[in-house]
């Protein structure tokens, strides 16, 4: 079942929800690696570019991506890491139209474009051997028209490291169609236990459990869009191979969200396009007060004895250090805790403070 050619259309906010999710990722995944001494050069790969602007003009992925580029800075050290950009789209006239769209643009970083108008799958398997280089660091925005075949895009995924993705699914179809044998070629096994407003969830879950036995672990999150005036939810899929990875896009989540997970509260209600306050946006939600509780369970338990374990399981578990922070503080005006330790992933990981919760 392929999508509606929404480029022909103005972007709804469902659609420009999601655009702005992959800038602020990017804006922060390409500095890391820029910067740095880590890799030698850096792939970003869209997989169904479309011609860069909606018919108002407003910015697609394309331009999106090079605007996030632009604003990385060089290393202080004057390295300059090469940058290289894969546009695909299978309509070979988005393709020339983008083309003649990003002649305007001027890079701070040494960057090169590349245009190819495939098949999602026969792209990805031509591309590949770029993806597969020693001392490269990948970016792949996985939104292609129809469906992808989990397993074969897995066992792809499985093949490489230092790789982030953030793939776009039609959850709403899967959810309803799952058992349709059409659907069950692109995801095979998979049944739903709860209602479509979970849906999302349990897709990442069933990706999760299909990288459960690669070579390398991937840490995922999913961020779930519910389309103004309907029913529809659709899904993006986060993958990183490192914590870091999931730290930098679970702080865009929470940015979008007071769930971090969805534009709609939990409990159904939609938030409306422009994110004004609603009034369940006036109390905790109640997956951050179960989270609270399930951090003061564990560290009593021992579960998680290092401030080093609390981030990593407030990460895994879709949160950000600072919340897991609150649910210690918590514990400490109550006598349980002695002092509350460092909590920022600066700190605990990547600065190694690591302390023994007491």
């Amino acid at each position: 079942m392929s999508k509606r050619d929404f480029h022909e259309t103005a972007f709804d906010e469902g659609t420009i929800l999601k655009l702005d999710i992959l800038s602020k990722y990017l804006e922060e995944w390409v500095p890391v690696f820029l910067q740095g001494r880590y890799v030698n050069r850096i792939n970003i790969f869209d997989f169904q570019c479309g011609p860069g602007r909606d018919v108002k003009k407003v910015e697609g992925s394309p331009l999106r991506i090079v605007r996030a580029i632009a604003r990385a800075k060089p290393s202080a050290e004057g390295r300059v890491v090469p940058v290289d950009v894969y546009f695909n789209d299978a309509d070979k006239q988005k393709i020339d139209l983008l083309q003649s769209e990003l002649g305007s643009f001027e890079l701070n970083a040494k960057c090169s474009y590349h245009f190819s108008a495939l098949n999602f799958e026969d792209c990805f398997a031509e591309v590949l051997p770029h993806m597969q280089q020693q001392s490269v660091a990948n970016f792949l925005f996985i939104d292609p028209t129809g469906l992808v075949r989990i397993e074969w895009m897995i066992d792809q995924l499985s093949m490489l490291s230092c790789t982030d993705f953030i793939m776009f699914v039609p959850s709403a179809n899967v959810y309803r169609f799952n058992k349709v044998e059409e659907f069950q070629k692109y995801f095979p096994g998979l049944t739903f236990s709860g209602s479509l407003v979970d849906a999302s969830r349990e897709i990442c879950t069933y990706i999760q459990s299909k990288l459960h036995g690669t070579r390398q672990e991937y840490y995922l999150a999913q961020f779930a869009i519910k389309k103004e005036r309907t029913a529809n939810i659709n899904s993006l899929v986060f993958g990183s191979r490192s914590l870091l990875g999931l730290n930098k896009f679970l702080s865009v989540a929470w940015g979008k969200s007071p769930n971090g997970e969805a534009n709609y509260d939990l409990c159904g209600d939609v938030l409306c396009a422009k994110q004004y306050p609603l009034p369940f946006m006036d109390r905790i939600p109640k997956k951050v007060e179960s989270f609270h509780e399930n951090v003061r369970e564990m560290v009593l338990a021992k579960r998680l004895q290092t401030n080093h374990d609390v981030v990593v399981f407030a990460l895994v578990n879709g949160f950000l250090p600072a919340q897991a922070k609150v649910a210690l503080k918590s514990m400490k005006e109550a006598g349980l805790l002695q002092r509350v330790p460092p909590m920022s992933y600066d700190s605990v990981v990547k600065g190694k403070k690591v302390e023994t919760l007491s």
